[in-house]
């Protein structure tokens, strides 16, 4: 009985399969919409870091989604997009990565890169430096282990 419910549950499962696969829009028609979506929230006035939070909220990844939404957008947006996605970024880290990306999809020496290093530069001087431990005994103050 048990194995005939599993068989008769895997023949329904295989049977669905092919269903929800034809029911998944292909690749090519996901990036069309989303590439229209970022030409149309930009062109609609929506910020730069608007346009890439919705690709973030998408499901991309920061870097990735800063590089796209600047692949898809008109030149004159390029720059604004690329500092929105380092202002964007939760650390130093993330912004060295995104800083890394656009330079990688837009070459060294383009406009993108160096708005985003600019932006970096900026992200680095607001970013919070860490509290140093303040150390209030000097040396052989005490607090040591009795020699005897």
């Amino acid at each position: 009985m048990n194995n005939t419910l599993k068989n008769v549950f895997l023949a329904g499962l295989l049977a669905a399969l092919p269903l929800a696969v034809s029911a998944q829009p292909d690749q090519e028609q996901l990036e069309e919409r989303s590439c229209e979506q970022v030409v149309t929230m930009l062109e609609g006035g929506d910020a730069p870091a608007e346009v890439v939070t919705a690709m973030v909220d998408s499901g991309m990844a920061l870097t990735g989604a800063t590089v796209f939404a600047m692949e898809c957008a008109p030149e004159q947006y390029r720059e604004a997009l690329a500092e929105a996605g380092v202002n964007l970024a939760p650390n130093i880290r993330e912004a060295e990565s995104v800083v890394a990306a656009v330079t990688y999809a837009f070459g060294e020496g383009s406009a993108e890169a160096k708005a985003a290093r600019k932006a970096d530069k900026q992200y680095k001087k607001k970013e919070k430096q860490p509290k140093k431990h303040k150390v209030d005994k000097k040396p052989g103050q005490g607090g040591g282990v009795s020699p005897s």
